[in-house]
């Protein structure tokens, strides 16, 4: 479907822009995109692309309605992948224009990092027994990394909800895995309440008090709870793995 959705389309003609045939098959197209294989979902976008280049209003037009899919934080159909591939294809497109090309060029500088399969950096933090370490001293085969700040609502509401988690809870007890949460602004009394009423004792919490993380841009933490499934030497599974997909991939561990 994703290889044939743009047979025989005009992508030459302006007037497409903003009709429906356009918007519902973009739609359809971004979607479709989610539930494929990267590679494959690669091939696709790249094809549509290209085909998008015959004209530079029909492209960006096609780019912003595929964005909002593929690339927004908030969308869930975001994949982090297929929106860096968007970037570099703007960015490698001669009719993009100077302010469009500054945006992108920042966008790729934070999202291209930390990616599946690459090795996340090393930090230092404060354990909740007074301790400071690093991230690599942490050993685990497995590691569920939990960036938030402990006031968040969302991050409240998905602490609660991961607590009650049984892959995961027998994941821990089974020494299989190991929660880190961390808390990476500057106010230690935010940390040390959290650590007081609501830490989780089944696992592991820390504070990188030395700002480490916001002042090198170590990740892209655009919202938070932000997690990353790590092995034990901090190569990453999952990056950004969502709330709902915990389970699924803790039960499926070896």
């Amino acid at each position: 479907m994703a290889e044939h959705m743009y047979d025989n389309y005009a992508w030459h003609d302006e007037r497409m822009i903003s009709t429906p045939i356009a918007v519902n098959k973009h739609k359809q197209f971004a979607t479709t995109l989610y539930y494929l294989d990267v590679k494959d979902g690669n091939t696709a976008l790249s094809n549509a692309l290209k085909g998008a280049h015959a004209n530079p209003k029909v492209y960006f037009s096609f780019f912003d309605q595929l964005g909002k899919v593929l690339g927004e934080v908030k969308s869930p159909y975001r994949v982090e992948g297929l929106y860096i591939q968007m970037l570099k294809d703007a960015l490698a497109y001669d009719q993009t224009d100077k302010t469009r090309r500054t945006r992108y060029e920042a966008e790729l500088k934070h999202i291209d990092k930390n990616l599946d399969g690459s090795i996340l950096p090393n930090f230092n933090i404060l354990m909740a027994n007074g301790d400071t370490t690093t991230l690599y001293d942490v050993q685990s085969p497995y590691m569920l990394l939990y960036f938030q700040h402990p006031e968040c609502p969302t991050c409240r509401q998905a602490r609660n909800q991961m607590k009650d988690y049984p892959f995961l809870n027998q994941a821990i007890a089974d020494k299989k895995i190991v929660v880190l949460t961390v808390y990476f602004e500057k106010d230690k009394k935010v940390f040390d309440d959290f650590l007081v009423n609501e830490a989780n004792p089944n696992w592991l919490n820390s504070w990188n008090y030395d700002n480490q993380i916001e002042k090198e841009e170590l990740f892209y933490l655009v919202t938070i709870p932000y997690m990353f499934l790590v092995d034990k030497d901090k190569r990453v599974i999952k990056k950004d793995i969502l709330i709902n997909e915990i389970e699924d991939y803790v039960k499926n561990l070896k």
